[in-house]
């Protein structure tokens, strides 16, 4: 069964160019044979095994492993995104490059949270 991955209101050729940027400048290089079981939906999937961990540990007062499957959800989400515009993640480094490009293609969108004209200006 694949699970629906959440539609972004940024167009797939921006979100795909930041994952790039992001992957060339981690030096982030594809493997072939490591990487031909990772798929968005193996991600997403990950990612909602780790939120349901998370609320369990939250709700019993388990800060530390409620932070760390926090962490866990964060970094599979960032994984499945990068996944469905063609990257594969192999290191922490390149989720954080790719959570810097996302966040500065977010920017770039203004404070409607729509994107912008391509212009890199906040739309009005």
């Amino acid at each position: 069964m694949t699970m629906p991955l959440a539609a972004t209101p940024y167009p797939a050729a921006d979100v795909a160019a930041a994952v790039a940027r992001a992957l060339a400048a981690a030096r982030d290089c594809p493997n072939p044979v490591e990487d031909a079981g990772r798929t968005p939906e193996k991600y997403a999937r990950l990612a909602r095994d780790f939120r349901i961990s998370a609320r369990w540990h939250l709700d019993r007062g388990d800060l530390p492993q409620a932070s760390n499957k926090g962490w866990g959800l964060v970094a599979e989400t960032v994984k499945a995104v990068s996944a469905q515009h063609g990257g594969i993640i192999h290191s922490h480094g390149a989720i954080w490059t790719t959570v810097r490009e996302l966040a500065q293609l977010a920017g770039n969108a203004g404070d409607a949270g729509q994107p912008s004209s391509g212009s890199g200006a906040p739309s009005a």
